[in-house]
């Protein structure tokens, strides 16, 4: 059966796409459409995660390689593992936004009723690429200052947008936690306090 949203050839039976999760069975469109989301999420998960840990393994792998450890490069101070540690940096941090990307989108179409909270779990992504994005400047900023003051402002900046990014959220949260536990205790099945529930 080919999948209806990329067209990738999956086993007969199979419930979800194999490669981006979107739900391959019948039933009404809401729950399919939602279905196929929350697979979507799990794949898009799944992906950012193993290659995150890839990209850091690879990284394990090739500093420890003795043609590398002795590597150096005429008048530049930074050591070839520390390149590839950028490097590693640079596209962590690509995976990270494109992933958060995907919850911002994924989630609510997944989560309708919780949509908020994909403000919530984006906002922590971006608090973490602010750190991976610290992490690829510090090495940076050590080869061409001597002057520490442009690493200080840097963090300075990076606390202030983190805190910025997080209160929005927190914000967000707050205002959409009545709706929540609305929607809980309807899924629940419980009644509001001073109610009985028939």
């Amino acid at each position: 059966m080919n999948c209806p949203n990329c067209n990738t050839l999956n086993e007969p039976g199979s419930q979800f796409c194999m490669k981006c999760g979107y739900a391959l069975g019948e039933g009404d469109p809401a729950s399919s459409a939602r279905s196929g989301a929350r697979g979507a999420l799990w794949v898009a998960t799944g992906q950012a995660v193993l290659a995150i840990l890839g990209l850091y393994l690879i990284r394990d792998i090739m500093v420890r390689l003795s043609f590398v450890q002795e590597l150096r490069f005429p008048g530049v101070q930074i050591t070839p593992a520390e390149i590839l540690y950028i490097l590693v940096l640079v596209l962590v941090l690509g995976m990270i936004l494109v992933y958060a990307r995907r919850v911002s989108v994924l989630w609510p179409q997944a989560f309708p009723g919780f949509a908020a909270v994909a403000v919530l779990v984006t906002a922590v992504l971006y608090v973490i690429a602010l750190s991976v994005l610290y992490g690829l400047l510090k090495p940076i900023y050590a080869e061409l200052f001597l002057d520490p003051e442009p690493l200080l402002i840097t963090q300075v900046v990076l606390t202030l947008v983190a805190l910025a990014i997080l209160a929005r959220a927190a914000v967000l949260v707050y205002n959409s936690l009545p709706a929540w536990l609305d929607n809980l205790r309807h899924s629940l099945n419980v009644s509001p306090p001073g109610q009985i529930n028939r």
